[in-house]
């Protein structure tokens, strides 16, 4: 065992749940790991119903950065494989979870593509909330013994490299875009639109 996988196996231990955790950390530890996520659609949806154009924007650059994470992890995944810890009997494990690929994980890269983009953008309420968030997943899918560390560390470097590349194109793509996606959204709700239940 090499010396970073040591290390990454030792911090793992720390944080990962001991063999009878407090029932409270654990149930939060798996509210968070399964459903804390669901808030970025939705936030980003609210985003983009009510926000004004660099709002949107922004929220277009997140899906953007997600896919283009998304798409790093398959790579990363397929010419590397590296095991869960409940793979190779190390700690505990109270998540269901299948056997593939550790890293990176996927949880982490989504929260931290968003937050990356928010933090980029110099939203400081919205992108502390998305890094909050982000951390809050990683840690509980650490706990709950899915993932190591370094798993959720280089989650977010690939979401941080995913979202330079897009905020770099964005000056080149972005009015295409949101031209593009502006004009399905008013066809598919013009009426809301009309009646202002949401913004044109």
């Amino acid at each position: 065992m090499n010396a970073i996988e040591q290390f990454n196996q030792g911090v793992f231990l720390i944080i990962n749940a001991r063999p009878n955790p407090e029932v409270w950390m654990l149930n939060l530890a798996r509210f968070l790991a399964h459903y804390a996520s669901y808030a970025i659609p939705v936030i980003l949806l609210y985003a983009w119903l009510y926000g004004e154009r660099s709002a949107r924007a922004r929220v277009v650059m997140a899906y953007l950065t997600v896919l283009l994470a998304m798409g790093i992890n398959l790579l990363i995944a397929h010419m590397w494989f590296h095991p869960r810890p409940f793979m190779i009997d190390l700690g505990t494990n109270f998540m269901k979870h299948g056997p593939d690929a550790s890293f990176p994980s996927d949880h982490m890269t989504t929260a931290s593509a968003v937050a990356w983009v928010y933090v980029l953008a110099r939203q400081k309420v919205l992108g502390l909330f998305f890094v909050l968030l982000a951390l809050t997943v990683g840690w509980a899918r650490i706990y709950l013994g899915v993932h190591f560390p370094l798993d959720i560390v280089g989650s977010m470097v690939v979401a941080l490299g995913a979202a330079c590349c897009i905020k770099a194109l964005w000056p080149k793509i972005g009015d295409g875009v949101m031209f593009r996606l502006e004009q399905l959204y008013r066809t598919l709700l013009a009426v809301p639109i009309r009646r202002g239940w949401v913004r044109d």
